[in-house]
């Protein structure tokens, strides 16, 4: 129920700023297991985290595909499947390893960096994205941020048309 308020997230924050919050919630989770090891913090650490995955899901597909050209949507999001499940196993089998070897922390410490380093490469990119510098996709923004994008794309628009009137006006040649 509560992964169905993926869409008000994202126009609360942008899309990009809702990926970056959603999947970082539950850093504090994994960090309060880490201090304060117990079974109900642990199921509740579980709920947040399934919960955040369903709904930072849609709102990164929704971003990626508004970003993508439509003929490269389908192989995108078939390797980005693929990868994730790949990724999943492929963490599953090392984390149990580590569990084994040390015990929890160090897969609940790799799992906390490892989220905070990727949604900061995900927001560093793609706020500097060119199609969103150009206002050409306004729900990746904060709703203040939409309006300061939509008026800088319209002042990028209209100096390119007062430069392509100059360079089409005839230039008369001086002897």
């Amino acid at each position: 129920m509560i992964g169905l308020s993926a869409p008000w997230v994202s126009r609360r924050f942008g899309s990009i700023w809702a990926v970056f919050w959603v999947r970082l919630s539950i850093a504090p989770f994994y960090l309060l297991l880490i201090l304060t090891p117990n079974l109900w913090l642990a199921i509740a650490t579980h709920l947040v985290r399934q919960t955040s995955i369903s709904m930072a899901w849609p709102i990164d597909s929704t971003f990626i595909s508004e970003v993508l050209p439509p003929r490269a949507r389908a192989n995108v999001f078939g390797y980005r499947s693929a990868l994730w499940n790949l990724g999943w196993s492929m963490a599953s089998l090392a984390g149990g390893w580590i569990i084994v070897k040390s015990g929890y922390d160090w897969t609940f410490f790799s799992l906390i960096a490892f989220t905070a380093i990727s949604v900061i490469v995900f927001v560093t990119y793609y706020e500097r994205h060119p199609m969103i510098l150009a206002g050409q996709i306004p729900s990746a923004l904060p709703p203040r941020r939409r309006l300061a994008a939509a008026v800088a794309a319209a002042e990028a628009e209209e100096i390119e048309q007062d430069a392509t009137k100059e360079d089409a006006t005839p230039r008369t040649r001086v002897a």
